[in-house]
């Protein structure tokens, strides 16, 4: 089971509100009632009025859950979908945090070394299109699905940790904006590419790759960066250092990468690997003719309209208890 917007779980806090709101309104009916009825109204009326109080305020509230289900987007089970998909989509997900910096003992930084993989890429790979977006704390797009390979070129001008004043590399982000922008594609083939260098803090992506392999996406990572923990510098020159005022180093996290890969089915490589270019022409290739061979990709099964339906049977069920007659008195 998958769950595409867990954020819409927060609206439940409702209940907070509406739980004290049904218990005023019903005090204050009862109070009515009393009123009304005195010392004669019988205490099996009393309970007939709490229990039809009780029962249709449990079926809105049971009526506000699957809403909130429905709306989450969650989905089990999978499905065979016919595809006919052509050429490729390629989306870049790069990495701008600032141990993106470092040079790890070459002539260039990470974030330059990913800029030439970019452009060398996306000139040797046919009948493609390409996406780019960047992350740091949080994930900007930078270009959406385009032919124009001119626009990539100017788009990586923009890798820059100035994309975004949010500190860390959350890789969560990227990849979730790498999912948004492949999901709006049709009829071709889907490869996310990510290239990072692992970043400190690691996160739990499990959701997340799990939604990225049912999906049919390839997801390629490239690991930047070296066993040897090495210094960062600003563009500047300037070294940059912690509240210590100690340099700071950083060096390639290879087992978070290749967990990443390997729980979305993907691949990892990191650039020690002499023939990148080579391997990653390969696996396209052979991922357009698996596809074209199979003829179908495993979808999952989206459940909202099941809650949907579900709410609204509830909702029925609470609106006719309230307006039917009990026992002759209401």
């Amino acid at each position: 089971m998958t769950i595409e917007s867990p954020g819409f779980f927060w609206l439940l806090l409702m209940y907070l509100v509406l739980v004290p709101v049904f218990l005023a309104e019903y005090r204050r009916t009862k109070a009515v009632l009393l009123s009304l009825g005195g010392r004669w109204l019988e205490q099996s009326a009393q309970n007939t009025f709490f229990i039809k109080w009780f029962v249709s305020s449990f079926c809105y509230f049971i009526c506000l859950f699957l809403l909130v289900l429905a709306a989450s987007g969650i989905s089990w089970g999978e499905r065979p979908i016919e595809q006919d998909r052509r050429d490729i989509d390629l989306y870049f997900v790069v990495d701008v945090s600032r141990s993106m910096y470092a040079k790890d003992g070459k002539v260039s930084t990470r974030l330059d070394r990913a800029r030439e993989t970019i452009l060398r890429l996306s000139r040797e790979i046919a009948g493609i299109r390409v996406g780019l977006s960047a992350f740091k704390g949080s994930s900007s797009l930078l270009l959406p699905m385009t032919e124009d390979l001119f626009s990539l070129e100017n788009s990586l001008n923009y890798l820059s940790p100035d994309i975004s004043s949010i500190p860390g590399s959350n890789v969560r982000a990227g990849l979730e904006q790498g999912v948004k922008s492949l999901s709006k594609t049709n009829n071709r083939h889907q490869v996310m590419f990510l290239i990072s260098d692992g970043g400190e803090q690691e996160q739990d992506l499990g959701d997340l790759v799990g939604q990225i392999r049912h999906s049919g996406i390839l997801l390629l990572v490239l690991g930047l960066g070296s066993d040897q923990a090495s210094p960062l510098f600003l563009e500047n020159g300037t070294a940059i250092r912690d509240r210590d005022g100690q340099q700071v180093y950083s060096k390639l996290n290879h087992d978070y990468l290749s967990k990443i890969a390997q729980n979305a089915d993907g691949v990892y490589l990191d650039e020690s690997t002499n023939s990148v270019d080579r391997t990653i022409l390969d696996l396209t290739s052979g991922f357009q003719s698996r596809q074209e061979r199979e003829g179908f990709r495993l979808e999952p099964i989206k459940r909202d309209r099941l809650f949907v339906v579900l709410a609204l049977i509830f909702v029925i069920v609470g609106l006719v208890l309230r307006s039917i007659r009990w026992r002759q008195l209401w």
